[in-house]
C-alpha cells in the first residue's frame, strides 16, 4: 500500500509539473504581430516627481494606419519614418520592430 501511495504522489507531482511547464512554454512562444503604415510619430516628455527630485523622461509613441497607438523604444522610434510600412511583434505589452530577419528592441 505504501509503494502505491508513493507512486501515485510521484505521478501526480510529475503531471502537475508537466502542466505548469507546457503553460509556461505556450506563453513564452506566443507573439502577436502588427503591421501597417506609420501615420504619426509622437514624442512626449513625461515628468516623474519623487520627493524633491524631478526627472524628465521622453516617451516615444507610434500611430499605425490601423489606428493602434503604442509606445516604442527610442531606437525603434529613430529607425522608422512617417509613411513607412512596418511590422511589429508584441510580447507582454512590449513592441519590437521586425526588420527583415532581425528584431530591433
Amino acid at each position: 500500500m505504501r509503494v502505491f501511495f508513493h507512486t501515485a504522489v510521484l505521478f501526480l507531482t510529475v503531471f502537475c509539473l508537466y502542466l505548469a511547464w507546457t503553460g509556461f512554454i505556450e506563453k513564452e512562444l506566443t507573439v502577436n504581430t502588427l503591421s501597417g503604415e506609420i501615420m504619426e510619430k509622437i514624442r512626449e516628455d513625461s515628468i516623474a516627481e519623487t520627493g524633491i527630485n524631478v526627472q524628465k523622461k521622453a516617451v516615444y509613441r507610434v500611430r499605425l494606419s490601423t489606428g493602434k497607438v503604442f509606445a516604442v523604444s527610442s531606437s525603434v522610434f529613430e529607425r522608422v519614418e512617417k509613411g513607412e510600412n512596418v511590422q511589429f511583434a508584441e510580447k507582454d505589452k512590449h513592441f519590437y520592430l521586425i526588420d527583415g530577419r532581425k528584431i530591433i528592441y
